[in-house]
């Protein structure tokens, strides 16, 4: 196999916010299957927890630690040799702040322009672990007011399950494992209207959402002494949990770059090379024009269906999904038609990406 750059040259325009293209395009050539052109392009995905839109536009947050301590013996499980132990008891007092530095952390580390502040001590005074007590209207209008911010992200409930086991391994050796799983309630609250000096057409509701977490430490020595010294020790790996908990939290609320692979199909007889040209300098209009002719134009099936998936690939950077559907569905059609060993696994190639952009 054998890769060519090819430089692709940034337009004058604005590149499409939601893609960010990196400059090669590499040629790979395979005697099995389709010849294709492959790129890296970051993909800008909707954040997994969708907060309403006025979070995204607030100048400023209070993290709000509104969570009851966990009792020392709650959720801590033991077994050694698939016996069960009882009595073990791990100090959790910081975990809820371990949250909120967390989130905080990642939010910055983002990129995240508003103003952040923390409330670690926790403002739920009704002492139960196992009963929620949200923070009333009163209580948000004060704390907005007292800290100057527009909302408050408000960790209402945390808690932290974890799992160890000490065993003989089929190698008489000694395994050991610490499994642990978090969930944390938050709530995203607004003061009322006027409260805080804000002009706002109408109140915001309270949104609710959750987040779970899980890590899992393992380790394998000749003793049991060895063993258990390998792994953190329990109440700093599930502290680290927490941390990490606050982590995901700031991930699933922002939307993400993640950095996926894309392919532009090749003909032998170089028909579809003048459309890759002008794709690789980002002209995706004049790229989808090119191709076209040489779709309607076609003699043979293979020609058809590699110029309409590359013309999906043009329409997804243009951020035309629907359309980009439609023109996988129609290379599809075509390569029904070859029933070949490469146009089976093409169908299966574009199947996987129409997936992706129908997620």
């Amino acid at each position: 196999m054998k890769d060519e750059e090819l430089l692709i040259k940034p337009s004058l325009g604005r590149l499409v916010l939601s893609y960010l293209v990196t400059l090669f395009l590499l040629l790979c050539c395979s005697s099995l299957f389709a010849q294709q052109k492959w790129f890296s392009v970051e993909i800008r995905q909707e954040a997994k927890v969708k907060l309403p839109d006025s979070y995204y536009v607030l100048g400023s947050l209070l993290l709000v630690n509104n969570a009851v301590r966990q009792p020392d013996g709650f959720g801590h499980q033991n077994k050694v040799n698939d016996k069960s132990t009882d009595g073990t008891t791990v100090v959790l007092s910081d975990a809820p702040r371990q949250v909120l530095f967390g989130i905080e952390e990642k939010l910055y580390e983002q990129g995240e322009t508003k103003e952040i502040s923390i409330l670690d001590v926790s403002q739920n005074k009704q002492g139960s672990f196992y009963r929620q007590m949200p923070l009333s209207q009163p209580v948000v209008d004060s704390l907005c007011r007292h800290y100057g911010v527009e909302a408050l992200l408000v960790l209402n409930h945390l808690v932290v399950y974890d799992y160890n086991e000490l065993f003989l391994t089929d190698g008489n050796m000694v395994g050991n494992v610490l499994e642990a799983y978090s969930t944390a309630q938050w709530s995203l609250m607004f003061p009322t209207p006027k409260s805080d000096g804000i002009k706002r057409p109408v109140a915001e509701k309270t949104y609710r959402f959750s987040v779970a977490d899980t890590l899992y430490w393992s380790a394998e020595k000749r003793t049991a002494e060895e063993a258990v010294e390998a792994l953190p020790d329990r109440q700093e790996a599930l502290l680290y949990l927490a941390h990490d908990l606050g982590e995901r939290t700031a991930t699933y609320i922002v939307p993400q770059w993640v950095k996926e692979e894309r392919y532009l199909y090749q003909t032998k007889d170089g028909s579809l090379d003048a459309g890759i040209d002008f794709f690789a300098h980002q002209q995706w209009r004049k790229a989808i024009d090119e191709w076209y002719s040489k779709f309607s134009t076609a003699r043979d099936s293979q020609t058809a269906a590699y110029a309409a998936a590359d013309i999906a690939v043009a329409c997804e950077m243009m951020q035309d999904k629907k359309e980009a559907v439609k023109w996988l569905d129609e290379a599809e059609k075509y390569l029904l038609k070859m029933s070949t060993a490469d146009s089976r696994q093409q169908i299966v190639n574009l199947r996987y990406y129409k997936r992706k952009l129908m997620f």
